[in-house]
């Protein structure tokens, strides 16, 4: 009895051994794009539906439809109903199949999202895409796409409510929301704020904030900034790069800061890049430079982040990615959605800022899966 038993515990284990051998054969015998046979066979089980919002690409390699911060590009052909019809069938039943969630409202640019909205209340009249978005998924994850749900200079007004209610002020926001804006993005920032929180942002902004950094944010928000399309006024910018002079560097006693709110809040970007350049003609320091000597504070940091969005803006929100992402312990979430979600559409300045950017949602990646 104890021969049978040694016996059949030896082919027992030879049959695992054998089966193990097998598994490791067929694994090696598997396509070498294993990410693109998954793909191909995701599509066979799940419709076109699926296969709609998979990458294409066309003969230049030109991807139509992958979201690229500083670049997230309108998908060609959209069709919103496919769209509606898959993520209703990703959310219906149990379970959530995230990676269509993903793959649709992550790759679509805001107005192609927000008909996709419409077409999916449109056929499924008793579901909301926002409320089923919003109770099939959690954490993180379901804040960014609810964020990317909502109309992105409602988005902005949300941001800025945040970091001004209750006790203290998130001040990051304030200028990175507010100091780095066209006039078309301050006045719908505007709009929205004050028809959701029926009270005009710049009662909020007086009363969370002081001095001239208050001042200057105030400037801001009447959205009288220099048309971004007018033609750039040479011998302006050399005026006002000698008055910044004048106020600052020049100035025997103290600072002129209303010469400050009065160029940075109402010249344009473009003239802004012009005026770099010319001060740094005029004077031994750069422009940020002297602003870091001439001012301080919130006011100096307000001033600085107009400049640093005016010469390049994907820089800017590139570093701000960076920071947030810098902590391995405690990551920045709420930075993390508001820059990826009102950048997403901009465009990319620089390679420099696009490798930052890459990086970052390279990290961010990672970390979700």
């Amino acid at each position: 009895a104890c021969l049978l038993a040694c016996l059949l515990l030896s082919c027992f284990l030879a049959f695992l051994l054998l089966a193990s051998s097998l598994s490791s054969y067929f694994s090696s015998c598997l396509p070498t794009h294993a990410a693109a046979y998954q793909a191909d066979q995701l599509n066979k089980h799940r419709g076109p539906e699926v296969e709609d919002w998979m990458p294409h690409h066309d003969q230049d390699g030109y991807t139509d439809q992958r979201a690229v911060l500083g670049g997230l590009r309108p998908m060609r052909n959209h069709d919103p109903l496919l769209d509606a019809k898959a993520l209703r069938r990703a959310m219906r039943g149990l379970g959530t199949e995230e990676r269509v969630l993903s793959g649709i409202i992550g790759s679509r640019v805001f107005s192609q999202r927000r008909a996709v909205t419409q077409a999916f209340e449109t056929m499924y009249r008793k579901h909301k895409l926002y409320d089923d978005v919003q109770s099939e998924t959690s954490g993180t994850y379901g804040r960014m796409l609810l964020a990317l749900l909502t109309d992105p200079h409602e988005f902005l007004a949300e941001c800025l409510h945040n970091s001004m209610k209750g006790l203290g002020t998130d001040d990051e926001i304030l200028m990175e929301t507010l100091c780095t804006q066209s006039n078309f993005s301050v006045r719908r920032i505007k709009e929205h704020y004050e028809t959701r929180y029926e009270i005009p942002l710049e009662h909020h902004v007086q009363a969370d904030t002081s001095g001239h950094y208050r001042q200057l944010l105030l400037a801001i928000c009447k959205a009288e900034r220099t048309d971004e399309d007018t033609v750039v006024d040479v011998a302006k910018v050399k005026e006002d790069a000698y008055a910044l002079l004048m106020a600052g560097e020049a100035k025997r006693l103290g600072t002129d800061e209303s010469v400050f709110i009065e160029i940075f809040a109402h010249r344009s970007f473009a003239h802004l890049r012009l005026l770099a350049l010319a001060y740094a003609k005029l004077d031994d320091f750069d422009i940020e430079k002297a602003i870091s000597r001439e001012t301080s504070g919130h006011f100096c940091k307000a001033l600085l982040t107009t400049m640093r969005a005016a010469k390049d803006s994907i820089a800017l929100h590139a570093d701000i990615l960076e920071r947030a992402l810098a902590d391995v312990m405690f990551k920045d979430h709420d930075t993390l959605i508001r820059v990826l979600v009102s950048r997403s559409e901009a465009t990319c300045a620089t390679s420099f800022s696009n490798c930052l950017v890459t990086s970052s949602l390279t990290r961010i990646l990672k970390q979700r899966n």
